[in-house]
């Protein structure tokens, strides 16, 4: 019985606190009169918020695209063979996912059932970008190098007219006579003239071994040196002092000849 009681009275007053709620008055069945007037409605707004997850048309949108060919009735032997790739290079400008420029990439031969990849779809594994340390430069004075010393070789032709291969006072040089720098293998490296007082020079030359040589020319003898050659070895100076000795070939005169004399009748006092 209490129960019901309970129940009730818990009904009574959730109708005394919602009559004025929804506008209605309220009278009692006795002599008591009350009224109920409605109080001010709370006010709300609806509006749109951040969604709780970040899946955009751009995530779900068909990347791929697979096209079979119909199914034939009758099956055909085929084979594949191994073609070769061709090189080639893209250049995307504009493109978020676009290569980088001048990037290299190789185009794949297709296989069977191999997807087709979408238009401007970065093939492979994006390029990482490593950050490499460049090393400072050292301050290095740049050695010079060593310049090889040079040397010469000088001498001089002249007529010997004394012959003993010696150049006398009284004796001159030749002129405009060819001399040669070979090497010791015998091939002709330079060649000089000599001047009007018969000298000659060759200039800039390494430490090595030469031989010199002259040419000689028609109506003389040589004098000196006997094979008409001279080694020269140059380590650490200059070579002065060679000489050519030649001396002319004298020319001989033909004897004169007694000129015969005609007969000559002598004219003699006669004694008479």
């Amino acid at each position: 019985m209490s129960k019901v009681l309970a129940i009730t009275v818990a009904l009574m007053i959730a109708a005394m606190v919602l009559t004025p709620a929804l506008g209605y008055t309220g009278q009692s069945a006795g002599n008591q009169s009350y009224t109920a007037i409605s109080g001010a409605r709370v006010a709300y707004s609806i509006s749109s918020g951040v969604p709780a997850h970040n899946l955009t048309q751009e995530m779900i949108a068909s990347k791929y695209s697979i096209k079979a060919p119909a199914v034939q009735g009758s099956r055909v032997p085929y084979s594949f063979q191994i073609g070769v790739a061709t090189p080639y290079s893209i250049k995307l400008v504009g493109v978020s996912n676009a290569l980088p420029e001048g990037f290299q990439t190789k185009k794949e031969a297709a296989r069977v059932g191999e997807a087709k990849p979408a238009e401007n779809e970065q093939i492979g594994p994006a390029p990482v970008t490593v950050n490499k340390t460049v090393p400072a430069a050292i301050n290095e004075t740049p050695v010079a190098p060593v310049e090889q010393p040079k040397f010469s070789i000088a001498g001089v032709v002249f007529d010997d007219v004394e012959g003993n291969g010696v150049l006398e006072a009284n004796e001159a040089g030749l002129a405009n006579w060819t001399v040669n720098l070979e090497q010791p293998a015998g091939t002709v490296v330079e060649s000089a003239t000599t001047t009007m007082d018969g000298k000659f020079a060759f200039m800039d030359l390494a430490a090595g071994e030469y031989i010199v040589s002259e040419v000689m020319q028609m109506d003389w003898n040589l004098i000196a040196p006997a094979d008409n050659k001279i080694a020269v070895t140059i380590t650490n100076a200059s070579v002065s002092d060679l000489a050519f000795a030649n001396q002319m070939i004298p020319v001989e005169i033909p004897a004169v000849m007694p000129v015969a004399t005609e007969n000559a009748t002598i004219l003699t006092n006669a004694t008479k």
